[in-house]
């Protein structure tokens, strides 16, 4: 049968390409990388103060709020002069920045905050990332931590973990569609089939009532069978959820704290 070449069709088939590509790199990981990487997100993954386009928005918000005055002006009068506050707005936004920077490197209660907060700006500007600017015994304390969170952790915990994460955007969507379609089941079957998914994959998510994205990419990939082992798991797919709830609760305990002059206005 010939393939539809549809938007809708080929955006489907371009996430499932895009979840193999990416599973086939988590196979092939090496464990002390991405344990590192997991880690320097942890610590590192959050921008120090709003970016310029934040900051607009935030004005233009404040703006948009205030009353409107009681005569309008004239649409020439009024071209110009949003046209200026434009150019004000743009102009006062590396002001604003530079102000809500410095607050916040005031707001550092030791030196090691004082490195992380920077080693947090660089990275946002991306002038340095923050292995290449902290001194090697600041970055080992700052991410002690995150580094800590992980001990007890295997490497299968975290490749079957990045495994389903790999495959849940696939399934969240199809998950969505799915439930959208309240027609019966050979209809719904049939229209899932027409948008572009696997035809694989539209047979798992029909054969019964799904919880989660989570629930289903573990099935996914126990069926597939993706994963080799030495030896013979029984249910395969509630290991790969065990180590998906396992990894993520190590990350969200080991989230960096926000800086508090985010704040700041």
């Amino acid at each position: 049968m010939k393939q539809s070449n549809s938007p809708v069709q080929a955006n489907c088939r371009s996430l499932f390409s895009e979840c193999k590509r990416r599973e086939h790199l988590v196979l092939n990981w090496d464990f002390h990388k991405y344990r590192d990487e997991l880690v320097r997100k942890m610590v590192f993954g959050r921008p120090l103060i709003p970016s310029w386009a934040e900051i607009a928005a935030r004005d233009a918000s404040m703006r948009k709020g205030r009353s409107a005055p009681a005569s309008q002006p004239t649409k020439d009068v009024s071209s110009l002069r949003s046209a200026r506050q434009r150019k004000l707005s743009k102009a006062n936004q590396p002001v604003s920045r530079y102000f809500l920077l410095v607050e916040t490197l005031r707001q550092a209660k030791d030196k090691d905050k004082l490195w992380l907060f920077l080693a947090l700006w660089l990275k946002q500007e991306a002038v340095r990332e923050p292995e290449h600017f902290l001194p090697p015994e600041t970055y080992q304390r700052l991410t002690l931590k995150s580094r800590q969170r992980f001990r007890g952790i295997s490497f299968s915990d975290m490749k079957y973990s990045e495994l389903v994460r790999c495959w849940m955007p696939y399934f969240e969507r199809l998950l969505e569609d799915r439930n959208r379609n309240h027609s019966i089941a050979p209809s719904v079957h049939a229209e899932l089939s027409a948008l572009g998914y696997d035809s694989k994959a539209v047979e798992l998510i029909m054969s019964r009532r799904w919880r989660s994205a989570v629930e289903l990419s573990c099935e996914w990939l126990a069926a597939h069978k993706v994963i080799h082992t030495n030896r013979v798991d029984p249910d395969l797919a509630r290991t790969l959820s065990n180590a998906h709830s396992r990894v993520n609760s190590a990350i969200s305990k080991g989230s960096p704290t926000e800086p508090s002059a985010k704040k700041a206005k």
